[in-house]
């Protein structure tokens, strides 16, 4: 699209190594806005806006406003756009608002930049927005239709999350974490399936649901993304006269055989859309079988005779299960020995059981301090955590935790299958893991082949 209201504005970004606003600063920044940002670490998200000429600051001085740095700059043309993890005592936001200079947060943000396109894909969902944004992204790419997008996540081979497109076509994830969802108005708004993920952050579970409701009666068409719903959920959304998108009848697609029960659930959801939108469904399907993926989504790190070592960035208890099921029937006669690290107190504390259980479905889980995000961390749950799961299944590796891959490595038994697991900073752990096992196949300890 030719038009953008951000155009030459002086937009500013506080938190801008989170996923979601490193995606709509590089989108501003496409669209000919001077962008800036802030951080409190620099990052692998805050590198990517570095190369791209964006210019990043460490910490947070209100100093760092465009306006406030370079007295030239009218405060009148400046944007400010804050994450859901920016409290409002934060120096850089205190200052704008009292200067009445404009601010979004970055769901509403998201939003008006949605407003450029004429046709707009929501994908929302408790588990596997990523994945589906990614692969509808991939389709649409490989079509021309050169789409617009933003995604939680990079797709493996790709150097970003998001792009403006020079398309009419706006492909986006919705947020529930903190209910961003409902801002959307979409011309598809797909639902993948609903959990009690984040019903913790947003009040409750009615709270939740609500959100998701509201996300769907402002979309024009709404797809189901499988049956996965709480009962009622569906039919009560249809009473609320919302139009529904019928999804392609597995009869009339190629076979999918091959693939497991989520990656047919998200084939067809991403070949219905494209249906929708006039695209041939065997060139679509063709398109997706060489989807390259999505980084930290069952990415397969190294692959030997006696090791293989996989990430994912499963950090809910559904999730846990989709991972451990689908690697058990692949791989049904390794040891299964996972590296896990919870992901916020409240998300362990609300499915603690949930945890427990799925976790122990593993030969051995170890498990690491929970990864706080930006929220403080009161009790030692990763300790108790293991615990309950038993001393034969599980134990916690403490605080030094990458201090003890060395100690790991050499404990595990012969063909392992090591998953290393979660949501926050675990991918740390990578470099030092993957030195550790070149110096086992140096000596011998390992099977390179």
């Amino acid at each position: 699209m030719d038009i953008f209201q951000f155009k030459e504005k002086h937009i500013h970004f506080i938190g801008c190594g989170g996923i979601g606003m490193l995606g709509l600063a590089l989108i501003a920044h496409e669209k000919g806005a001077f962008v800036t940002g802030s951080d409190i670490v620099i990052s692998k998200n805050t590198i990517i806006l570095n190369e791209q000429g964006i210019r990043t600051f460490v910490g947070h001085d209100k100093l760092f406003l465009p306006y406030l740095r370079n007295s030239k700059i009218d405060k009148e043309k400046c944007i400010i756009v804050y994450s859901s993890a920016v409290r409002p005592d934060n120096l850089e936001l205190a200052a704008a608002i009292e200067d009445n200079v404009k601010t979004y947060k970055r769901g509403v943000f998201l939003t008006e930049i949605a407003k450029n396109f004429e046709t707009v894909i929501s994908v929302a969902g408790s588990h596997g927005k990523t994945t589906v944004t990614s692969m509808i992204s991939h389709v649409l790419t490989k079509e021309g239709l050169h789409p617009g997008y933003c995604i939680g996540g990079i797709p493996t081979l790709w150097k970003r999350n998001a792009s403006a497109g020079r398309g009419k076509i706006f492909v986006v994830e919705a947020d529930e974490s903190d209910l961003s969802l409902v801002e959307l108005e979409s011309t598809i708004g797909i639902i993948l399936n609903l959990d009690n993920d984040h019903a913790w952050n947003v009040g409750g579970i009615d709270n939740l649901y609500n959100g998701f409701a509201k996300f769907a009666v402002k979309s024009k068409k709404l797809l189901p993304g499988s049956s996965d719903f709480p009962e009622g959920f569906l039919e009560r959304l249809k009473k609320s006269g919302g139009s529904f998108l019928n999804r392609i009848p597995k009869k009339n697609l190629p076979d999918l055989s091959n693939y497991g029960e989520f990656e047919i659930k998200n084939i067809i959801t991403v070949l219905t859309v494209a249906n929708y939108l006039g695209l041939n469904i065997t060139e679509a399907f063709g398109y997706l079988k060489k989807f390259p993926g999505v980084e930290r989504r069952m990415s397969n790190l190294l692959c030997s005779d006696k090791l293989i070592v996989i990430e994912d960035y499963a950090h809910h208890p559904t999730e846990i299960k989709a991972v451990i099921s689908t690697l058990r029937k692949k791989y049904n006669d390794w040891n299964l020995t996972l590296i896990f690290q919870p992901h916020r107190e409240k998300r362990l504390r609300y499915c603690f059981d949930g945890f427990t259980a799925e976790l122990s479905k593993a030969d051995f889980c170890y498990v690491l301090p929970v990864f706080g995000a930006w929220e403080d961390i009161n009790e030692r749950l990763d300790t108790k955590l293991a615990e309950t799961i038993g001393c034969n299944k599980a134990t916690a590796l403490g605080i030094d935790w990458e201090k003890c891959i060395g100690k790991v490595l050499k404990q595990l038994p012969q063909k392992t299958l090591l998953v290393i697991m979660g949501a926050g900073d675990i991918n740390k752990i990578i470099p030092l893991l993957l030195r550790e096992i070149n110096q086992l196949f140096l000596l011998g300890r390992i099977d390179r082949s």
